[in-house]
């Protein structure tokens, strides 16, 4: 009896695959997989409230294209801030407290 022709789908993940060699490698890899499988998850949520918050303004609010891209533009500019250090989430909560009496909690 011959051996069966492995699936496409197994070829390109073994070809995508590192040499695993030591039980290091495969510790390693799987280290690597679940961080990967983490960020994409925190990366899925982030990306979900974001589409929650969007929705919101326009459905509850009357936002329509222009400012929720304007929203959208300055939330990008924050977020290159905070990655730049230039801000923190401390710092934010503490102006919405102080500007909006309202309480944040993380």
């Amino acid at each position: 009896m011959g051996r069966k022709p492995m699936p496409e789908a197994l070829r390109n993940i073994q070809r995508h695959t590192p040499v695993l060699r030591t039980l290091g490698d495969v510790e390693y890899f799987a280290q690597e997989m679940y961080r990967k499988g983490a960020r994409d998850g925190a990366e899925k949520a982030v990306n979900t409230r974001l589409l929650m918050m969007l929705w919101v303004l326009h459905d509850k609010f009357g936002f329509g294209n222009k400012r929720l891209m304007r929203m959208t533009d300055e939330i990008n500019e924050l977020a290159d801030a905070m990655n730049m250090k230039l801000l923190g989430e401390k710092d934010i909560i503490k102006a919405l407290k102080d500007e909006c009496d309202l309480e944040i909690t993380m």
